[in-house]
């Protein structure tokens, strides 16, 4: 039975995912109190009680778009034995599929009051919901005109002017007489139906319209219609991004049933020109699960990326009995999908109907043999963390498929650190090692014939690294990279292992080792999963990035941003690594408030769960927060609570990783009898004077450019576009683009956000 904790934050999730993700209104006021209390983000929105409420929900229903919603925090609060307080912290992107782009953080409130009256048994007594918009107006619960804004800077080239409100508001007026109320009823619903389509030509046209005779309106169109386009260039047609708005909302008031067979009708086009993210997208728009499936299968795993979690969920929910017979594999996906998602119990519901679907669906001897073993593995995943019975159902496998065979890639694969999602119990560290070694050998023995014996040593390598011993860690690993980089489908190996080499690298104080490593982890690609391969490895390049800087140097280890933390694409186990990143990240900044609350969240989230290593580096990092305030009890407090956990596997290297923010709090540990011996192993091990060589190894000089060059970059830096630096400068648009390429060339770089993050580290005088 669940926890009141935990039903808070399914019903929380529940609601704030149909409200962005699914523009459904239905769960949020199903729960509303009678007197509810509402606060948004505009200065006047401020009201009580649930008519007055939902009515105002209602009249801003038409200013919202579908959103994506990712990076949620969510803090649970009891407030009292029938009041709890839940808020949601998270990101909010624009659909793509929406006329206006908006990418903010947003922070929404619940207060939740037991009763009778709701079927789960709570409502909302208070909600407020506040969003970091620059532009939100009073009385404008979203953003339109902000998101109108960004979307015509990002289609016009080089940040062109954008049209003013009252000129918006014109062209919608001129587009409703004459750019649409002139066209047949054929015509408007070829307009209406290509609105899908961000381009299309002439041939997608008549397949819409089923008629020969759609080139030609085009055409006719083109030469009277200042908003439809055509690329002379590669033949293809466009609507303007106000005319397309407004086929949309046409389109939005056409019969549900007209609306699903022009989705149908798109996704097949999508199904038939390999875009099956976009196949996925409108078939589920049209409710074809059928549809929605062949796509998957088609795709194959990778065409569920960058999809909400409740993508896969719906497609096992809504498809029938016999589209989930006829699309097995897709169905395998989507249940890979559900774990990944974080969707447990999703995952294994399924599975059990599928499995039951292999034995009784095929004839086929070799097939049901495939789907059994795919089945197995999937049971592995499932049983997550307990090594010993992951492995037993991938021996399994094994057994079923004799010879190697191409089924699925586990999430421990392209883990930045596979052992701290396993190691659960303070002294079981070598076991759960040996554990873990165990269970990638198996699955290596089911995917590749039995000729790479050391495929495992990438979790030696990690342990020797950990428990002190660097010099049996860079051979190991050393070792194991030159014996693997030409397996294709170990990639995911090596992203662990420069990970590795690369922190040994800042342990010898080596820069170009460290570049070396760096160039090696930036250079892998992934060709299976290849989106949960790239938010690895912006999880390694943003904590190597966050060792090399701290809040009094700053040094830039890449020509071009890092990119930001993301873990979207890896499977849900990783939060907890992500977690620490992010916190690394902020002691870098010197952001030492925020370090503390999220520090200490995130360390109540690593105990709760048993991720010993995340736990660990957490207490750390809160130390180094209570160091910095001159808190030192504080800090000693900290780490010696860190120093009970890892003492029983002599994890040493978290603690020498942050010894320069620690001098004080170590001194002090140093008088414990018990934390002595440990404490002075990490002082022998500390990184403080190997990060200070590189920190200066790695500045670059000052600025190689003219004074003219100079100018131009500060001015880009700034966010000018190409033609304001004309005019300011007095020269021309062209000289501009060359100097700037003349830029790019002297610094190594390729573009502008490049060019922007290399001046910010390199103030000129």
């Amino acid at each position: 039975m669940l926890t009141e904790e935990a039903l808070i934050l399914q019903l929380s999730k529940r609601i704030i995912t149909a409200y962005f993700e699914e523009l459904d209104l239905t769960p949020l006021f199903s729960h509303l109190s009678d007197d509810v209390i509402w606060a948004g983000a505009g200065k006047h929105m401020q009201l009580t009680g649930y008519e007055a409420v939902t009515e105002a929900l209602r009249r801003g229903h038409s200013q919202r778009v579908l959103c994506r919603i990712s990076n949620e925090e969510y803090t649970i609060r009891p407030l009292s034995d029938t009041t709890w307080l839940c808020q949601i912290c998270s990101d909010i992107t624009t659909d793509p599929s929406c006329n206006m782009f908006i990418h903010e953080y947003q922070r929404c409130v619940f207060i939740f009051q037991k009763t009778q009256r709701c079927d789960d048994g709570w409502e909302i007594i208070y909600l407020n919901n506040s969003v970091a918009y620059n532009r939100l107006n009073d009385q404008e619960l979203f953003a339109v005109e902000y998101g109108m804004h960004n979307f015509q800077q990002r289609a016009e080239a080089d940040g062109e002017n954008v049209l003013t409100t009252q000129d918006k508001y014109q062209l919608y007026s001129y587009i409703k007489r004459n750019a649409f109320a002139n066209l047949d009823a054929a015509g408007k619903n070829l307009f209406l139906a290509l609105s899908l389509f961000p381009s299309f030509t002439g041939e997608l046209a008549s397949y819409v319209m089923d008629s020969p005779r759609a080139k030609d309106l085009l055409d006719a169109e083109v030469e009277r219609n200042p908003f439809l386009y055509f690329d002379y260039h590669d033949g293809t047609y466009s609507f303007h991004p106000l005319l397309a708005s407004y086929l949309h909302y046409v389109f939005s008031r056409k019969s549900r049933r007209w609306q699903q067979a022009q989705q149908l009708r798109a996704a097949h086009w999508y199904l038939q020109e390999g875009d099956y993210k976009q196949a996925i997208v409108l078939a589920r728009r049209a409710g074809n699960y059928d549809t929605v499936l062949t796509a998957i299968e088609q795709g194959g795993r990778e065409s569920l990326y960058g999809f909400a979690h409740d993508v896969a969920a719906d497609t096992l929910q809504h498809a029938s009995a016999a589209e989930r017979a006829a699309h097995l594999e897709g169905c395998f996906y989507c249940v890979l999908y559900a774990f990944r998602c974080g969707k447990r119990l999703l995952a294994v519901k399924y599975l059990s109907v599928l499995a039951d679907c292999v034995e009784t669906e095929f004839a086929d001897a070799a097939q049901r043999l495939y789907y059994a073993a795919y089945a197995e593995v999937m049971k592995g995943f499932c049983s997550y963390p307990d090594l010993s019975a992951m492995t037993k159902h991938v021996q399994r496998a094994r057994e079923l498929l004799p010879s190697p065979h191409d089924l699925i890639l586990p999430w421990t694969f392209g883990s930045p650190s596979p052992l701290s999602l396993y190691h659960s119990l303070p002294g079981q560290l070598e076991q759960t090692a040996e554990g873990l070694r165990q269970f990638t050998a198996s699955y290596i023995r089911l995917i590749h014939a039995d000729v790479f014996p050391c495929q495992t040593d990438f979790i030696r390598g990690e342990y020797e690294y950990l428990t002190g011993r660097l010099d049996e860690a860079e051979q190991t690993l050393t070792q194991y990279v030159h014996a693997n980089s030409i397996v294709p489908k170990c990639i995911s190996h090596l992203q662990t292992a420069h990970f590795y080499l690369a922190r040994l690298a800042l342990c010898r104080g080596d820069a170009a080792a460290l570049q070396k490593e760096v160039q090696h982890l930036h250079s892998l690609k992934l060709q299976v999963y290849p989106q949960c391969g790239t938010a690895v490895k912006h999880l390694c390049e943003a904590f190597l990035q966050s060792m090399l800087n701290s809040s009094s140097a700053s040094v830039p280890l890449y020509t071009s941003p890092p990119p930001p933390i993301d873990v979207n694409g890896c499977y849900y186990p990783i939060a907890p690594i992500a977690a620490v990143i992010q916190d690394k990240v902020l002691l870098s900044r010197g952001e030492f408030p925020q370090l503390l609350l999220q520090a200490t969240e995130h360390y109540k989230t690593a105990m709760a769960s048993s991720y010993i290593l995340p736990a660990i580096y957490e207490s750390i990092l809160l130390a180094c927060v209570y160091e910095h305030a001159g808190n030192i009890d504080g800090a000693a407090t900290a780490l010696k609570q860190a120093v009970a956990l890892a003492q029983p596997d002599h994890l040493v290297m978290p603690f020498a990783e942050h010894a320069e923010y620690l001098p004080q709090a170590m001194e002090q540990l140093r008088s414990d009898a018990a934390a002595a011996p440990f404490i002075e192993q990490v002082q022998g091990l500390s990184l403080a004077e190997p990060l200070a060589a590189l920190r200066t190894a790695l500045a670059k000089p000052s600025l190689p450019l003219s004074k003219r060059e100079q100018e131009v970059a500060a001015m880009v830096a700034t966010g000018l576009t190409n033609k304001a630096i004309a005019e300011q400068l007095n020269i021309a648009e062209v000289t501009v683009k060359k100097t700037l390429s003349q830029i790019y060339k002297k610094l190594g770089i390729t573009n502008r956000a490049a060019l922007s993050h290399y001046m910010s580290h390199h103030p000129m005088s």
